[in-house]
């Protein structure tokens, strides 16, 4: 998936630029959360094996592990390589059981938790620490992705599963 491009200036502004982007991907993300009717969250993708919910709640999960991964690129041991099939495996099946009786209310519940600690996070990175960064195994190949990325990568991957809802619900 494509990430945000880094942005090459002061840990203050790219601070600011990030709590922006960030602000703005929830906003986003609530607008579409209270968008979906109870039906619209059990509709079957038709890009992926999810429904609607279990999309949202992936969302949630991504950006609810963004502290956790950017602890253990703190460390410089990156994420170990585990076979991509085992990895789409996981995703799949973690995220169906984690969907399991969610409401709307949880699922907010859910997301404003995960803001609140990225954006913790966020304040706590310091001006040396936005280009470290590990590879990443599994599905991602190796990739080496800075702390900077896997912040920012958020935005993105919501933009992504968002146009996903949308079109399996047959909305602009």
């Amino acid at each position: 998936m494509p990430d945000s491009q880094p942005v090459s200036s002061s840990s203050a502004s790219l601070q600011e630029i990030v709590r922006t982007e960030l602000a703005e991907t929830r906003s986003d993300f609530l607008a579409l959360l209270a968008s979906l009717s109870e039906a619209d969250l059990q509709q079957k993708s038709v890009m992926s094996a999810w429904t609607v919910k279990e999309l949202l709640i992936h969302i949630v999960f991504w950006l609810r592990q963004t502290p956790g991964t950017v602890r253990v690129v703190r460390t410089g041991w990156g994420i170990r390589k585990i076979p991509t099939s085992l990895f789409d495996w996981l995703n799949l099946w973690l995220t169906r059981l984690a969907a399991w009786r969610q409401t709307r209310q949880s699922i907010l519940a859910r997301y404003e938790r995960a803001y609140q600690a990225t954006l913790r996070l966020v304040e706590d990175i310091g001006p040396d620490e936005w280009n470290q960064g590990a590879s990443f195994g599994g599905p991602f190949h190796g990739e080496y992705r800075t702390i900077e990325i896997i912040i920012r990568s958020h935005r993105t991957h919501f933009q992504q599963h968002a146009a996903e809802i949308r079109q399996s619900l047959s909305r602009p």
